[in-house]
């Protein structure tokens, strides 16, 4: 990677933090439609008179700081690396989010990649907004990462079907230490007591659970990739769970009848599989 000054940058040598107004500034001067990281609006959490004050003082931090130049007619223009950067979280080919969670607490982290660079856009803390490029051969093994995914022995019992509405009573049951209840409202709903035990273990030490999706386009009208979802159960395995994308839209907080999901044992090799087959051949 080059600069406009010559100098030559290897891809993972700028790891830069921004606020989530000098971004919004970026995208702006680089006429983006918005950044998938940051939502559909990211300013939401501020009062809608202050924003031209708070983007003003954005443009003028981002030129303290040489990331931004004026330019003579007026308007901007971002040091080529950054704006190379930006332009492709919001831009790339290849999108995929990804959603952590252990110990009640949440990380989100979004991964942008081109054939020839990629970029992970994470929250350092609050508003303030992390950028690091790194080489797209690396992504999955990123991704991977972040999701904290381990080896896990694998349960030998078969996938289990039941209802969403047993599912979430079962959960809640657990939570209240009722295990017996928790495994009787799976196997009146139709589960095999011996997965109905092995779930409800399972779920007894979870540790963890991740999400990720991944959309690329191969071509501007076609879209392709998928999603998966599991929960890391420690010694008791790996757990496919449905995605959130695939959870039903109820009317009056009713099912208009009832959802069915499956849940299944799985691996770390299956899962890292999977995902890369949501990616281009290339990678």
């Amino acid at each position: 990677m080059d600069t406009d000054s010559g100098r030559e940058y290897s891809v993972e040598a700028l790891s830069i933090d921004f606020s989530i107004e000098e971004l919004v500034v970026m995208a702006e001067i680089l006429e983006l439609r918005g950044i998938p990281g940051l939502g559909q609006e990211p300013l939401a959490f501020l009062a809608p008179d202050l924003h031209e004050a708070v983007l003003a003082s954005a443009r003028r931090s981002l030129v303290a700081r040489r990331f931004v130049r004026p330019t003579d007619d007026e308007g901007f223009e971002i040091m080529r690396p950054v704006a190379q950067m930006v332009a492709s979280v919001a831009r790339a080919g290849i999108q995929i989010r990804a959603v952590f969670e252990a110990d009640g607490l949440v990380e989100t982290r979004c991964f942008a990649a081109e054939p020839d660079l990629a970029i992970e856009h994470s929250v350092v803390f609050g508003a303030v907004q992390r950028l690091t490029p790194f080489r797209t051969e690396q992504l999955l093994a990123r991704v991977l990462e972040f999701s904290g995914i381990e080896a896990r022995p694998q349960s030998a019992v078969a996938p289990l079907t039941t209802s969403e509405r047993a599912l979430t009573a079962c959960v809640e049951m657990l939570a209240a230490g009722d295990r017996g209840a928790a495994e009787l409202v799976l196997t009146t709903d139709g589960v095999p007591e011996p997965s109905a035990a092995a779930f409800v273990a399972a779920i007894e030490h979870r540790v963890s659970s991740a999400s990720v999706s991944i959309l690329h386009r191969p071509k501007a009208e076609e879209i392709h990739g998928g999603e998966l979802t599991w929960i890391d159960c420690g010694e008791h395995g790996l757990w496919l769970t449905p995605p959130l994308s695939e959870v039903a839209e109820t009317a009056d907080g009713e099912a208009l009848e009832p959802v069915l999901v499956t849940i299944e044992p799985t691996t770390a090799k299956w899962i890292a599989e999977e995902l890369l087959s949501y990616l281009p051949g290339a990678l």
